[in-house]
C-alpha cells in the first residue's frame, strides 16, 4: 500500500511519500504478519525516455547477435575441451591398472 508520514524536526519537517507490503501467514484458524517492508515512494520520471533510433536498434541488436554467436562458440569449445579431458582421464585411469600386471610380468 502507501502511506505518507512526516520527517524532520519543528520547521523542517515534511511529508514523505511511502509504501508498504505485508507477508501474511495463516497459524491455526489466525492470520499473523510474518514481514513488513516499508521504503519511501521512487520519484516518478519527469519524462518518458527518449526511444531509440532504428539505427541504434540495429547497432544493439548486431553486439547481441555477435556476443551470442561468441558465446556459443567458446561454449562449444568449452564442451569439446572438457570431453577430451574425459577421455584422457579415462586413458590414465587404465594405465594405471595396468602399471601392477606390468610390474609383475618383469
Amino acid at each position: 500500500g502507501m502511506y505518507t508520514f512526516e520527517l524532520g524536526e519543528g520547521a523542517d519537517r515534511a511529508p514523505v511519500e511511502a509504501r508498504f507490503s505485508y507477508m501474511w501467514k495463516k497459524f491455526g484458524n489466525d492470520w499473523k504478519i510474518t514481514h513488513h517492508h516499508s521504503s519511501v515512494r521512487p520519484a516518478q520520471p519527469s519524462a518518458a525516455p527518449a526511444e531509440a533510433s532504428d539505427a541504434k536498434v540495429e547497432e544493439v541488436m548486431k553486439m547481441y547477435k555477435q556476443a551470442a554467436e561468441r558465446l556459443s562458440k567458446e561454449t562449444t569449445l568449452r564442451l569439446e575441451q572438457e570431453a577430451q579431458l574425459r577421455e584422457v582421464i579415462v586413458e590414465l585411469e587404465e594405465i594405471k591398472k595396468a602399471i601392477p600386471q606390468l610390474a609383475s610380468d618383469k
